[in-house]
């Protein structure tokens, strides 16, 4: 499926993502997220593009992708210098006897800087999810018309403090996980100065407590920022 395509998947019709369940761990020592993109689809990709579903992608080290919990076919589809795509493409493969709803899981790894994804001095982890950037936070659909509800899973340091845009409806437990339900509101401390914008896709912020009681960073993102695609 996924080697016969020829270009690139088509993308899917407006309000064909109901849902993603984002589940991450930061790992703050050594500048590393690991993490599956759980997407519920409601409409299967057309015959004409061998059955497969396009996401875009930045610098992500994918490394398995199952639809509906079983393992299928995927590859990354580099962005070319000379076209108008802004991002790679990850093209996975729909079994033809799956129907919607179903669900389309990503698992990869990002070990360097991205665009979303900035690591400041004292251990700080801040990401944005603009629309340009997201791509290199997490798979997500190619256009911008898409909205989709969300729920994230952190699992982190036991000494760091996790903000979100969302709100918080687990309990802090060290070794456990902290849970959100769909976007509402980005909660950060007041003395930190920060504008996000609404978005369909998480924004994050850790920082450890060390970092916390030494004031707050100056922003130096590690890579240089381009300009948002509207």
């Amino acid at each position: 499926m996924v080697r016969a395509l020829m270009g690139l998947p088509t993308p899917l019709p407006e309000g064909s993502f109901q849902h993603l369940h984002w589940k991450v761990s930061v790992d703050v020592a050594t500048r590393r997220l690991h993490a599956t993109a759980t997407y519920t689809v409601l409409q299967t990709p057309s015959s004409t593009d061998e059955g497969c579903l396009a996401l875009a992608v930045e610098g992500l080290s994918i490394e398995s992708v199952a639809v509906n919990d079983d393992a299928t076919e995927f590859k990354v589809i580099e962005m070319s210098p000379t076209s108008d795509q802004l991002h790679s493409t990850l093209a996975i493969a729909v079994p033809k006897q799956v129907v919607a709803p179903y669900s389309v899981a990503v698992t990869y790894h990002l070990a360097k800087p991205s665009l979303a994804c900035h690591w400041l001095d004292s251990s700080w982890l801040i990401t944005q999810s603009y629309p340009s950037y997201a791509p290199s936070l997490l798979p997500v659909p190619p256009q911008l018309c898409m909205k989709f509800t969300y729920t994230a899973q952190v699992t982190t340091s036991a000494l760091a403090t996790v903000l979100m845009s969302a709100s918080l409806t687990g309990i802090r437990t060290t070794g456990l996980p902290w849970v959100w339900p769909p976007l509402h509101v980005l909660v950060v401390p007041t003395a930190l100065t920060l504008s996000f914008r609404s978005m369909a896709t998480p924004s994050l912020v850790v920082v450890d407590e060390a970092a916390a009681q030494s004031g707050i960073p100056s922003f130096e993102p590690s890579v240089e920022c381009r300009d948002e695609a509207f």
